[in-house]
């Protein structure tokens, strides 16, 4: 992939989050899991992209919460 090309999703793209399935919701530390509690079908703004430990995405939504989900947590929106 160029760099040209990457992130993936750019910041400033909308997005929804979906609810995850059982085998996706693991991996996260107690505070990225309390940053994702209640955000699930919300939309929101891509922010950020961190490819540390497999890409994922910082999401900022209406009331400027902020959550970081997988790139299978969530679907473009308009």
């Amino acid at each position: 992939m160029s760099a040209n090309n990457y992130p993936p999703i750019p910041n400033g793209t909308m997005v929804k989050t979906t609810v995850p399935n059982s085998d996706m919701a693991g991996g996260w530390n107690e505070l990225a899991l309390a940053e994702r509690l209640g955000r699930w079908g919300k939309k929101g703004t891509v922010v950020e992209h961190s490819d540390s430990h497999g890409l994922c995405y910082k999401v900022m939504f209406d009331d400027n919460a902020v959550a970081w989900f997988d790139p299978q947590e969530f679907e473009l929106s308009t």
